[in-house]
């Protein structure tokens, strides 16, 4: 038997490992965070990333994701929740972006001022609002608990997962914030904003044809 839970186990951490590793809009507020603020503002939207996560797992419990993918206007509200607000995230950093060419100190002193709080709700908030994450996590848990119901082996899955998660985003702020690699991207900081707009206006337009 323990055999079997440790198989699950394995099959769900690579699972997983693997779309924590795929490019998303999480993916793309640590990477900016990181490089245009830093390695704390980074690491703080990674927790804020793990949080929305907690949030995700939370409704599964109880039962709260079923009755949304369930209802089909409902789904498509948080949906469209969801893709309005990585649109919304990726124009602002184009807009952002684009008002560097004439006052790039000034922004670069204003972002590094921001609280920590706000690196903190772009995460929670980007992963909270993306119904990809959902569906992923909802038809995860239907496949390594099918055989089995248990409270206590979800919460051993979802701990794996929350654990992972921070790890990753962790992982990915502290390699992408060390210092040389973040004084040159410094230089071209509207060439981040732009980038990281551009992806995340592509993510929420693939959200609204997938």
């Amino acid at each position: 038997m323990w055999d079997t839970y440790l198989q699950d186990i394995f099959s769900m951490m690579t699972i997983q490992t693997l779309s924590l590793m795929s490019p998303g809009p999480d993916f793309a507020v640590v990477t900016k965070e990181s490089l245009i603020r830093g390695r704390s503002f980074g690491l703080t939207a990674a927790l804020g990333i793990t949080c929305g996560v907690f949030f995700h797992l939370t409704y599964i419990y109880f039962g709260l994701a079923n009755l949304i993918v369930a209802n089909r206007n409902v789904f498509i509200g948080f949906k469209f929740f969801g893709i309005v607000y990585l649109a919304y995230l990726g124009f602002s950093s184009i807009f952002s972006g684009a008002k560097l060419t004439n006052c790039e100190k000034k922004f670069s002193a204003e972002v590094l001022l921001k609280p920590k709080v706000e690196s903190f709700r772009l995460g929670f908030v980007t992963n909270a609002l993306n119904p990809k994450c959902m569906l992923f996590m909802l038809s995860l848990f239907s496949v390594v608990l099918a055989g089995e119901k248990t409270s206590l082996m979800f919460f051993v899955y979802a701990l794996i997962i929350i654990i992972t998660t921070f790890l990753w985003f962790s992982f990915v702020a502290i390699f992408l914030s060390h210092r040389n690699l973040r004084e040159k991207f410094l230089s071209r900081i509207f060439l981040i904003e732009r980038a990281t707009g551009a992806f995340l206006i592509l993510l929420s337009l693939k959200l609204v044809f997938s």
